[in-house]
């Protein structure tokens, strides 16, 4: 079963992804975890393309290819990790929340995603942007040109509307680390016993 974990950047997917597969792996579910961008070529390419290392400002087209390549090429070179849950930090609705302005550009990255596997089941982080923000800039880390309030808020407007869509379930991740695991756990447990 694929489990996508999405949210704004500084939502804390990382850190949930890592703790449910903990628990995961302490209830003896086989559980692999995937992140976006990859480990791969053009992963390593997305992450300089974000970080602005070739001197040029963003495209969200250019950015959505890449990140298209980027799936295709790890499900085609390392394939679908063996498990009963393979848990994704992030997937094509990073795409969808990230790059697609229009309708027809939600078309588009659905049409280049086709052939890549979706998530039998997705969640949203939800964490105001403010807050991402906050959290972003006591990492001390680096900022990515995305990283911006006023681009956080629209991102995060576009989840909210994936979410009132069905694609996504909500989930309030301004709560403790466990709490925020818990909820999702349990909805992962809920659909191993009861799968469709």
């Amino acid at each position: 079963m694929l489990v996508a974990v999405e949210g704004i950047d500084g939502s804390g997917k990382t850190s949930v992804v890592r703790e449910l597969e903990k628990r995961l792996k302490e209830l003896k579910i086989r559980v692999e975890t995937v992140r976006e961008p990859s480990d791969g070529p053009i992963g390593e390419f997305i992450r300089k393309y974000l970080n602005r290392e070739f001197g040029s400002e963003w495209d969200k087209k250019v950015e959505a290819l890449l990140f298209a390549a980027d799936r295709a090429w790890y499900f085609s070179e390392v394939g679908l990790p063996e498990g009963d849950v393979v848990l994704m930090d992030r997937s094509l609705y990073s795409s969808l929340a990230y790059q697609a302005e229009t309708k027809e550009d939600e078309a588009w990255i659905s049409e280049i995603n086709k052939f890549v596997p979706k998530p039998h089941l997705s969640f949203f982080l939800d964490v105001r942007p403010e807050i991402c923000i906050s959290r972003i800039m006591r990492s001390g880390r680096r900022k990515t040109s995305k990283e911006s309030l006023p681009e956080l808020k629209r991102t995060y407007e576009r989840y909210l509307d994936l979410v009132r869509r069905g694609y996504l379930i909500r989930v309030d991740a301004e709560r403790g680390l466990e709490e925020v695991v818990e909820e999702i756990l349990r909805e992962i447990l809920k659909r191993i016993a009861s799968p469709p």
